[in-house]
């Protein structure tokens, strides 16, 4: 599944908003919840949006049912930042499926 996120202002899901709901933590935190857990942990990938260049987006806990994302200010990589990114996850619908 594929989900876009406008992570600044209000936070919302742009693309993608009936695969997961998003929650937002707080400043650069985001959490995405599964509309349907997968069967074992997901590959996720996340890409900031930006056309300056200077933001990062980091994966911090993923789960079956959800991921945690976190987002900064590339500047100096440590100030956490609201930013608008891309998020790609491939999962399973049972344990033994490659």
């Amino acid at each position: 599944m594929a989900i876009q996120v406008d992570g600044t202002g209000t936070a919302s899901i742009v693309v993608g908003g009936t695969d997961a709901t998003l929650t937002d933590n707080g400043t650069g935190d985001y959490t995405l919840t599964f509309a349907k857990a997968f069967a074992r942990v997901p590959t996720v990938v996340v890409t900031p949006i930006s056309t300056t260049g200077d933001v990062i987006a980091t994966l911090d806990t993923i789960a079956v049912g959800s991921v945690i994302i976190n987002t900064w200010d590339g500047t100096d990589g440590t100030t956490a930042k609201d930013i608008d990114f891309h998020v790609l996850i491939v999962g399973y619908d049972s344990a033994d499926q490659i």
